[in-house]
């Protein structure tokens, strides 16, 4: 149970950190381009797909019997499905008209998660290797005990 709360903060840190980092982005930019202003829509979509994205990255584990390269694909058709279902719930159920088509949206999507998955599996590696070598130090000092332990034995 306790690791379950584990995954839960840190996909809550990640939620939380994406959304800071794009909304900060956004705000600049319209800022700098559209003199100022921010919609709440536009802030809302922006939680929504970094929820999206932060909950799809870290379903990898769903998908660990396949390829790193499939689980990347299989992760990012997840999410282009997840968008798209989101853009269909705001335009057809809550009638919000959007001003930018699906293409658009998906292409405005696609930029961040991109780049969100890159430093997201750069540092899953990273993790991955630092746990190896971690584990190699185990079993290194594991087979000096047992070395040294066969020789008093003698």
């Amino acid at each position: 149970m306790k690791r379950i709360g584990t995954i839960l903060t840190q996909i809550l840190e990640a939620i939380s950190i994406s959304y800071l980092i794009i909304s900060i982005i956004n705000a600049s930019y319209s800022i700098l381009c559209r003199n100022g202003m921010v919609s709440a829509h536009n802030q809302i979509r922006i939680f929504v797909w970094s929820l999206i994205a932060v909950v799809v990255l870290y379903s990898y584990r769903l998908f660990t019997r396949f390829s790193p390269l499939a689980t990347i694909f299989i992760q990012y058709i997840l999410a282009v499905l997840l968008i798209t279902a989101e853009i269909f719930f705001e335009t057809k159920i809550l009638g919000i008209a959007t001003s930018q088509g699906l293409l658009k949206s998906l292409g405005n999507f696609s930029v961040p998660y991109f780049i969100g998955a890159f430093v997201y599996y750069m540092s899953l590696y990273y993790e991955v290797l630092r746990q190896d070598k971690l584990l190699k130090k185990v079993k290194a000092m594991q087979g000096e005990e047992v070395f040294s332990s066969k020789g008093k034995e003698s």
